[in-house]
C-alpha cells in the first residue's frame, strides 16, 4: 500500500478533532443538533474525540464548558473514521482493492463491529473501509473482549491505551501494561510485561527473552546476577544475589580526604576513626565467618510414596478402589510437613538447637510425590541466628533455634478461655466422625486426627486433636479446623489450603502421638482470595503448646455444581443436562489455580499430558470439552443403571478422522459428539446418529451469510424473521443444524456448507438433507442467553438407540 500511494493524491476535509474529558454519550447529546459533526472516537468512560467543521467544533466546546466539561482541538486535520471521509477516499480504497487479502491466523477484533474480523478477503476490504468512515469504538470493544473472556490487554506500541483500558474497566480484575515506554529499554519493559502476565496466571516464553545482568553503571553500585532468572511453570521469581557474601569481601577503607586547609583538624581524626571501625567491623565478620559452624547446606532427596508412604493418605483426588496409577490421585506433602523438613534442616546445620519457631512460611507451589520428586533443599544460617530453608522453589520460611531445653515462655493473656466463653458460640452440626465420614476433609487415616468438632462461632472454632503418628499431621489437623469453618461459613468458593503462615513458635516439646490437644482457631479476616487466621494449641493439663500468627487460607474458585465433584465425584455433574438431552458445560474458573484442580479432577496421566501440550486459551476450552464428553457419558450409564462412576473411568481420544471417542467401563462404548465456542462446551451420546454443534449467535455480514447458507436457506429465514435479533438467531440456528447433521453422518462438513441443505423447519425442528441419496435427518436447535447468547443443534438419538 505504501509503495504504490502518492500521499499527495490523497485530500481529506478541512475537519477539526476534539478531545473531551467525558464519554461518547454525553458527546453524543450535546452536538445531536448540530450540523457537520460527530463523535469519532468512544475511547472510554472519560474519553472521547469529537471531529467536524471548526465552526461547529467551537459551539461545542462552548456547550461543554457550560456544563463544566473540559475540551481541548487537537493539532491535526482530516475527516478519519467519520462519514465526512467518504467522498475523498476513492484512490486508496482503490490501491487497496488490489492488495492480497488473507484471513488471519489469530482472532482479531474490529472497533467498529466489535467483533473478529471476517474470515474472507472481501469482508476484510469491507470492514477496513467501514474502520475509515464509522467511529473508532475502544472502550465498547474492551467490554466486549472482557465480556468474551479477556483479562489481559498489551499495548504494542506507546500510547495511552492502558490508560482507557483502566477507565474502561475500572472496579473488575483486569491487566493492562504496555509493552514499549520512553522510560526505560524495550528488552527491560518486555520482561517487565512477561514478569505481569506470568504474574496474572499466563505462561509467557521466558526461554525467549535475554536474561543477562543489567549493564553497570560507572558511577552506580555494581549489580550482580539476572533480574528476572524464572523457572518455566513455578510460582516463584528468584532474584540474583546483589550484594557479595561477607566471608569472602572485606570493606575498602575510606579513600584519604583531600587537603582541607584551615579546617579543623578534627576532621582528620574522624576520617581515621571512620577507617578504624570499617576495618573493625569487617574483621569481626570475617571471623564470625569463619567459625565451625557452617552458614550455608544443600541436600538433595527424593520424596516418593516409598520414602513418605503416608501420603498415600494425603491425596488431592479420591479414585476407584484399586486405581492403578497413583499420579491421578495426586500425593501432596502438606505444608505442615514441609515445616517439619525445614525444621530438619535447620537442626542438621545447627546440632544441639531446638527449634523455637518458624516465620514467614511461603507455600510456592504443589510439592507432589507421584511420580517421584527430587528436591534440593538450601538452609543458610543469618547473623541473627535464624536459618532460612527453602525447597526448590516449592517452599520456604525461616527456622527460630534455641539451644535445646530452652524454650520461650508461654504469652501471658490466652485466647482460649476468651473464645469458650464467645456469648455466640454454638455446638457443630456436623461431627468429628462425619467430617471424615462424608468427606468434608480429603484426608485418610493418617492425617484423620480431629476427635471432637466445635463449639464454633461466627469468628472461630474450637477442636480436640488426638495426635497422629505422622511428621507434620498435627498441624495439619490445626489447619482442618480452620479449613472446615470457611467450609461452614461461605457458601462459595468453600474449598481452602494453606498458603502462608506468618510465624509460629512453640513453648516445649511437641506432643506425643495419642496425646489429647486442645485447638483454638480465631479468624481474623475473609477476603475473595483467602482467610487469615490465628490459632492456638493446647496440652491437656492446659499449658500452651504453640501459636500460630497469620495462618493464610488460599481460597479456590467452588459453587454449586464443582463443589459437590470435588466431594463426590462419582456421584456429581459439572455438565448439566439439558432439554433434549444434550450436556452443557461452562468455564467456571476465573484463575488458573482452580482450573489446575478441575483439570486433574477429570483428567488421567495421559489426557493431562496432552493438556499440557496445548497453550492456556486452548487448552481451557480442550478440558471443557472432555469435562463435558465424561459428564455426559456418566449420565448416560447411571441412566442405565450403573453405580457410581468417577469422571477418570472415562477416557477421551479421537479416531483416525479426527471424531472423539470413549472408553471405560462398558463393553460397547456409545457414539458421543463434542462442540466447543468460547466459553461453552455441548456434548451428545447414544448408540448411533448422534451429532451435536453450539455457535456462539455473531454478526454475521451478507458475504459471510452467502458463503454458508444457500438462497433457498436464506428465503426460509426471511419468512420466519419479525426482527434483525430473531434473523441472527436462526441463521446460527441454521448453521449448528448443518454441522450437528453432517457429523452424525461422520463425515462433517468437510468445507461442504451448501451439501447439507435445510428443507424445512418445524418449530425448533430443523430438517436437513445430506445429498448423495442419504435419508434426510431431523436436527433439533435451542438457544442460550447470557454473556455468550447461543445456538445449539443436535440429531435427536436413532429410534433403538436409547440406553
Amino acid at each position: 500500500l505504501i509503495a504504490s500511494f502518492d500521499p499527495a493524491t490523497l485530500h481529506v476535509p478541512d475537519l477539526v478533532f476534539a478531545a473531551l474529558g467525558r464519554g461518547a454519550e454525553q458527546a453524543t447529546s450535546v452536538i445531536e443538533d448540530l450540523e457537520g459533526i460527530t463523535v469519532s472516537h468512544d475511547n472510554c468512560p472519560h474519553q472521547s474525540i469529537i471531529c467536524g467543521a471548526e465552526a461547529a467544533i467551537a459551539r461545542a466546546l462552548d456547550r461543554l464548558a457550560a456544563r463544566g466539561v473540559t475540551g481541548q482541538v487537537l493539532p491535526f486535520r482530516s475527516g478519519f473514521h467519520s462519514p465526512m471521509l467518504a467522498p475523498y477516499l476513492n484512490r486508496i480504497l482503490g490501491i487497496f482493492a488490489g492488495l492480497p487479502v488473507r484471513a488471519p491466523a489469530h482472532p482479531i477484533w474490529s472497533a467498529t463491529t466489535l467483533d473478529r474480523y471476517p474470515g474472507d478477503p472481501n469482508g476484510i476490504r469491507a470492514l477496513a473501509t467501514r474502520h475509515l468512515l464509522e467511529p473508532v469504538r475502544f472502550g465498547p470493544l474492551i467490554q466486549r473482549l472482557y465480556q468474551a473472556g479477556t483479562r489481559a490487554f498489551i499495548q504494542v506500541g506507546t500510547g495511552s491505551l492502558p490508560g482507557f483500558i483502566a477507565d474502561t474497566l475500572a472496579g473488575v480484575p483486569h491487566l493492562a501494561i504496555t509493552a514499549n515506554t520512553p522510560r526505560r529499554p524495550g528488552l527491560d519493559q518486555l520482561r517487565r510485561v512477561a514478569a505481569a502476565l506470568w504474574a496474572e496466571g499466563w505462561e509467557p516464553r521466558f526461554g525467549q527473552l535475554p536474561l543477562r545482568a543489567p549493564a553497570r553503571t560507572p558511577a552506580g553500585p555494581e549489580r550482580g546476577g539476572p533480574v528476572l532468572p524464572l523457572k518455566l511453570g513455578a510460582p516463584l521469581i528468584r532474584l540474583g544475589d546483589s550484594a557479595p557474601s561477607l566471608s569472602s569481601t572485606r570493606a575498602a577503607p575510606i579513600p584519604p580526604a583531600a587537603p582541607r586547609g584551615a579546617v579543623h583538624p578534627l576532621l582528620d581524626e574522624l576520617d581515621a576513626a571512620l577507617n578504624a571501625a570499617t576495618t573493625a567491623a569487617t574483621d569481626v565478620a570475617q571471623s564470625w565467618s569463619r567459625r565451625a559452624v557452617p552458614t550455608r547446606r544443600s541436600t538433595t532427596a527424593t520424596l516418593s510414596l516409598d520414602t513418605m508412604p503416608y501420603l498415600a493418605d494425603h491425596c488431592f483426588y479420591r479414585q476407584p478402589g484399586g486405581w492403578p496409577d497413583a499420579r491421578d490421585r495426586y500425593p501432596v506433602v502438606p505444608l505442615t510437613t514441609i515445616m517439619e523438613l525445614m525444621a530438619d534442616a535447620a537442626r542438621a546445620l545447627r546440632p544441639g538447637h531446638a527449634v523455637i519457631g518458624i516465620r514467614d512460611v511461603r507455600a510456592l507451589r504443589w510439592l507432589a510425590v507421584a511420580p517421584p520428586v527430587t528436591v534440593t533443599t538450601t538452609s543458610t544460617l543469618n547473623p541473627d541466628g535464624t536459618v532460612t530453608v527453602a525447597l526448590d522453589d516449592y517452599a520456604s520460611g525461616s527456622v527460630l533455634l534455641a539451644p535445646a531445653g530452652e524454650w520461650p515462655p508461654e504469652p501471658p493473656v490466652s485466647s482460649d478461655h476468651r473464645h469458650n466463653t464467645d456469648t455466640h458460640s454454638r455446638a457443630s452440626a456436623v461431627t468429628a466422625e462425619a467430617l471424615y465420614r462424608d468427606r468434608w476433609m480429603f484426608h485418610g487415616p493418617a492425617f484423620q486426627g480431629i476427635a471432637e468438632l466445635g463449639p464454633m462461632s461466627d469468628d472461630g472454632i474450637t477442636g480436640e486433636l488426638i495426635v497422629p503418628n505422622v511428621p507434620g499431621a498435627l498441624l495439619d489437623n490445626a489447619g482442618q479446623l480452620l479449613g472446615f469453618w470457611i467450609m461452614i461459613h461461605t457458601a462459595r468458593d468453600r474449598l481452602a489450603f494453606p498458603s502462608g503462615i506468618g510465624q509460629v513458635r512453640y513453648y516445649g516439646p511437641p506432643p506425643a502421638p495419642g496425646e489429647r490437644v486442645r485447638c483454638a482457631v480465631r479468624v481474623g479476616s475473609v477476603s475473595a482470595m483467602d482467610v487469615v487466621a490465628d490459632l492456638e494449641l493446647w496440652r491437656a493439663d492446659g499449658r500452651l503448646w504453640a501459636s500460630l500468627e497469620r495462618w493464610t487460607d488460599r481460597r479456590f474458585n467452588t459453587d454449586e455444581l464443582t463443589w459437590p465433584v470435588f466431594v463426590f465425584p462419582e456421584r456429581n455433574l459439572i455438565a448439566q443436562r439439558q432439554p433434549g438431552g444434550w450436556f452443557l458445560v461452562r468455564d467456571r474458573w476465573p484463575d488458573p489455580a482452580t482450573r489446575e484442580l478441575i483439570m486433574r479432577r477429570y483428567l488421567n496421566a495421559d489426557e493431562r499430558a496432552e493438556y499440557a501440550r496445548r497453550t492456556p486459551r486452548a487448552a481451557g476450552q480442550w478440558l471443557l470439552g472432555r469435562i463435558a464428553v465424561k459428564d455426559a457419558v456418566r449420565q448416560w450409564l447411571w441412566d442405565g443403571g450403573a453405580g457410581p462412576v468417577f469422571p477418570i473411568e472415562i477416557t477421551v481420544s479421537n479416531d483416525e478422522s479426527g471424531r472423539p471417542q470413549v472408553s471405560g467401563p462398558f463393553t460397547e462404548p456409545p457414539q458421543v459428539s463434542l462442540a466447543h465456542t468460547g466459553a461453552l462446551a455441548a456434548a451428545l451420546v447414544g448408540r448411533a446418529g448422534v451429532g451435536i454443534d453450539i455457535e456462539r449467535i455473531d454478526r454475521r455480514d451478507d458475504r459471510a451469510i452467502a458463503a454458508i447458507l444457500t438462497a433457498a436457506e436464506r428465503h426460509l429465514i426471511a419468512e420466519l424473521c419479525p426482527s434483525e435479533r430473531v434473523r441472527l438467531s436462526w441463521i446460527t440456528r441454521f448453521w449448528a443444524a448443518k454441522e450437528a447433521a453432517a457429523k452424525a453422518a461422520g463425515t462433517g462438513l468437510a468445507g461442504r456448507p451448501y451439501q447439507f441443505a435445510i428443507e424445512r423447519v418445524d418449530g425448533d425442528r430443523l430438517l436437513v438433507t445430506t445429498g448423495d441419496d442419504v435419508p434426510s435427518r431431523w436436527a433439533r436447535t435451542g438457544l442460550g442467553d447470557g454473556e455468550e447468547p447461543y445456538a445449539v443443534a443436535w440429531t435427536p438419538a436413532e429410534e433403538g438407540t436409547r440406553r
